[in-house]
């Protein structure tokens, strides 16, 4: 699934869909549009395979609220 789809509202966005190293130690600042100042790090992504995060939440301890673990707010930024 995409992040489009996610985005427009045609299906949750409850997966896990990329894993990857960073490679080197730089980060860089680049220019995401509008003069608007991103900080980048190098990856370099494997092979994966789609899986569903639903049975990890009650192993990851950093999800305080494991009901509503992909509520946003103006605090988580």
């Amino acid at each position: 699934m995409t992040a489009k789809n996610w985005y427009l509202g045609i299906k949750k966005c409850q997966s896990l869909i990329a894993i990857g190293r960073i490679v080197g130690e730089s980060v860089y600042p680049y220019d995401i549009g509008n003069d608007f100042m991103s900080f980048r790090l190098n990856f370099k992504f494997f092979d994966y395979c789609e899986v569903t995060i639903l049975p990890l939440i009650p192993n990851l301890h950093w999800i305080k609220n494991k009901r509503n673990w992909a509520t946003f707010s103006g605090l988580d930024f």
